[in-house]
């Protein structure tokens, strides 16, 4: 199946619908039918990959707590460590 500008929906920008034009309409249906391939065949984008391995927002929030708080930046040094395996494994083009 092929994507058509028909398939691309208006954006919302500040809470109203914006139609796009047909070359930003046909940007997006040429990535869509063109999509980049890793060697892995994932489709997914860096940002995709990384919000997924990243730590979670609750993981952060206690390890900003004890680190500014609690004073023990361990936490902190730990989660930044994760933080940088990710970016490391999935660089940004």
């Amino acid at each position: 199946m092929a994507y058509t500008k028909a398939d691309v929906a208006p954006r919302n920008v500040n809470g109203e619908m914006v139609e796009l034009s047909d070359a930003e309409k046909q940007a997006i249906v040429d990535k869509w039918n063109n999509p980049t391939v890793d060697t892995s065949g994932d489709l997914r984008t860096t940002a995709d990959k990384r919000r997924t391995e990243y730590p979670s927002m609750d993981e952060l929030v206690v390890a900003l707590w004890e680190g500014v708080v609690e004073e023990r930046m361990a936490s902190i040094t730990a989660l930044e460590a994760v933080r940088q395996a990710v970016k490391t494994k999935y660089p940004k083009p």
